[in-house]
């Protein structure tokens, strides 16, 4: 019986292995645990990733290592430049971990790096896989200068399509309402507590306020702290909505406040 798939060339594979190793480059091929690591590898591409192979984030539904990062790598420009013209490639991926320990996020240094790869391959075509760079324009706005040919970025799926809520994880779920009321009132959107204690689904933000004035569609952020999948059901009661009445409150500066037999010990209802 012939086989239905080719089997991959183990020299293509070597030769593209060989090379990542010795210039000591991180690929997302290795990083990530991809299946699909033989093909791309007897095609003579990679998806190269920067800033490290730790991330500043732990999602569950990622495999690559969370802890704290690396130092940056000031020659990785460079190797990655040289991988390129060594593989012969005229497409090329680069993306990156998130780093959030970083002031710019790492944008920096990835456009440096798209930089240095175009000028040292100028018939390459690079395209950058970016992460959400904490939603930083400055920082998006330095790849959008970058020789990068296209700028992508994953998300899994539109929100009003994310009916699953993936372990250790959080998104913001559409409700289709809006409201509208008094300025003396506001909302305060509140876990369920038999969520909560069954399943390990709360909110983020608690309680969440929303404004008198505000007039989008009401979301609600909610985070799965469990290790299951949590399938968010249409008409879901996934949270609370409280009306609450807004007390404005006058203050008067002085010197000293009166004595009470607590004082200043301990936080807490016992005060202990």
């Amino acid at each position: 019986m012939k086989p239905k798939v080719k089997a991959p060339s183990f020299e293509a594979i070597s030769k593209t292995y060989n090379i990542i190793k010795n210039l000591d480059i991180t690929t997302v091929c290795y990083s990530s645990k991809c299946p699909n690591i033989s093909e791309c590898f007897e095609r003579g591409t990679a998806t190269f990733m920067i800033l490290g192979n730790i991330c500043t984030r732990n999602c569950r539904f990622c495999n690559i290592k969370s802890a704290k990062p690396e130092p940056v790598d000031e020659k990785e420009k460079d190797k990655i430049a040289a991988a390129v013209k060594l593989l012969n490639l005229n497409y090329v991926v680069i993306t990156s971990v998130d780093r959030d320990d970083l002031s710019d996020f790492g944008s920096l240094h990835f456009a440096e790096v798209i930089n240095t790869v175009q000028s040292t391959n100028p018939c390459v075509k690079i395209e950058a896989l970016t992460p959400d760079f904490k939603g930083d324009i400055k920082a998006l706005n330095r790849l959008v200068l970058s020789s990068a040919y296209k700028l992508a970025h994953n998300i899994e799926t539109v929100k009003r399509l994310h009916k699953k809520l993936k372990p250790k994880s959080s998104c913001s779920v559409p409700t289709g309402f809006s409201v509208a009321f008094s300025n003396d009132y506001e909302i305060q959107i509140r876990p369920r507590s038999g969520l909560a204690a069954k399943k390990n689904i709360s909110v983020l933000n608690t309680p969440g306020t929303i404004d008198s004035d505000y007039r989008g569609e009401i979301m609600v952020l909610l985070i799965n702290h469990s290790n299951d999948e949590f399938i968010i059901q249409v008409g879901e009661r996934i949270a609370q909505g409280v009306i609450n009445q807004i007390v404005q409150a006058s203050f008067d500066e002085v010197d000293e406040l009166n004595d009470t037999d607590r004082g200043s010990g301990g936080f807490g209802s016992t005060g202990k």
